[in-house]
């Protein structure tokens, strides 16, 4: 009688349930898997950076899944793989009546690899250790093309050498690659983003107000002052851990983010000090860490920073015709208008009212 399909995952191993967050999927598609009643099952496949889960196509919910660090070969197979005709013999059982894992494992080999027919798009063999939940099971995949069969083939591999990179590494090294997978994480760079501009916002309506420090609504400018501080004081932190040492103190924005950060809480701990307003004026500066944060903004402020020196350049250029210019007016009206080009520096100054059009049409001014 042939081995029936392996049951679905047990709980307690964490594999049932709907689909991994987007950022912990590395790649999914729908294809086939050959079940050991010979018969190829669409579903749909999700790899994430611990196991290759499988999802029905129509509920969105994972029903089986191979942990990465269970994975013992993946390969493609182009033909119908040998094996020995002969029926596997019958399995033994223990003194408790229980079927050896051995022999259950050779016979749901044999029984798969009969029914693997052979076909022209290429098939990946994913085979697993004895050992593990999975038992040595072998799992066939079918998927569109040549060309997906490839980049699940090159993805799977990736997967495992940085799965087992991870295990290989000290626990300081595993926790500075989770926080910098959180810290890079579009979510939590929009949520701050969206926060220091809420800063900002309470920021003016603050000032706006003017209210006395013994005032009622103050306290609630209080709470919202303590609140930021200690996001941005974290959020900080967290940075700091994910970009450990020299990326971090090597970026700008960081820098920014610091004085900012401990100017801030400076002006918390000297709240009765004199002064201490100039300090508070310097979180209205958290919104330009707007610019480091977004990355529209963040062209646009390195397009203006690249512009300086060719405008610069510009503004030499203009210097220097104003210059010529002084002294051939200093030379020709010096004597009949001296006020405007008595000297090169009234000529000079002359000039530049020209360029800029201050009221030089009927009269040059002077202050």
């Amino acid at each position: 009688s042939e081995v029936n399909e392996r049951p679905t995952i047990r709980p307690t191993m964490g594999f049932i349930g709907s689909f991994p967050l987007p950022e912990e999927i590395r790649k999914s598609g729908d294809i086939s898997r050959l079940s050991s009643k010979l018969e190829w099952k669409s579903m749909r496949a999700i790899l994430t950076t611990q196991q290759l889960h499988f999802a029905h196509t129509i509920a969105d919910q994972i029903f089986d899944a191979i942990p990465l660090g269970e994975i013992k070969t993946v390969q493609k197979v182009l033909k119908k793989p040998t094996h020995d005709s002969k029926e596997p013999k019958s399995p033994s059982r223990d003194s408790n009546n229980v079927f050896s894992a051995r022999a259950k494992v050779s016979r749901s080999k044999s029984i798969v690899a009969q029914g693997l027919v052979e076909t022209k798009l290429d098939l990946l063999q994913i085979e697993t250790i004895d050992g593990g939940f999975n038992s040595g099971k072998m799992y066939y995949i079918k998927v569109a093309d040549c060309v997906e069969c490839d980049a699940w083939l090159n993805e799977i591999n990736k997967a495992i050498a940085e799965f087992e990179f991870l295990n290989k590494v000290s626990f300081v090294a595993r926790v500075q690659l989770c926080a910098k997978a959180v810290y890079t994480a579009h979510r939590f760079q929009y949520f701050f983003a969206v926060l220091i501009f809420c800063c900002f916002i309470v920021n003016v309506v603050q000032t706006e107000l003017q209210l006395s420090d013994n005032a009622d609504g103050n306290q609630a400018f209080q709470i919202f002052e303590i609140f930021f501080n200690v996001a941005f004081a974290l959020e900080l932190v967290f940075n700091f851990v994910a970009n450990f040492f020299y990326p971090f103190i090597q970026d700008f924005w960081n820098w920014v983010d610091s004085v900012l950060v401990v100017l801030s809480l400076a002006s918390m701990g000297v709240a009765d000090v004199p002064g201490v307003n100039a300090l508070r004026f310097m979180r209205t500066l958290r919104v330009l860490r707007l610019f480091g944060r977004i990355p529209s903004l963040r062209q646009i402020l390195q397009a203006l920073s690249s512009s300086v020196a060719p405008v610069a350049s510009a503004f030499l250029i203009l210097g220097i015709v104003m210059a010529v210019y002084a002294v051939l007016g200093c030379t020709l009206f010096g004597d009949l208008d001296p006020d405007d080009f008595g000297s090169f520096s009234r000529a000079y100054f002359s000039m530049f009212q020209v360029c800029t059009g201050d009221a030089w049409a009927s009269e040059i001014a002077r202050p």
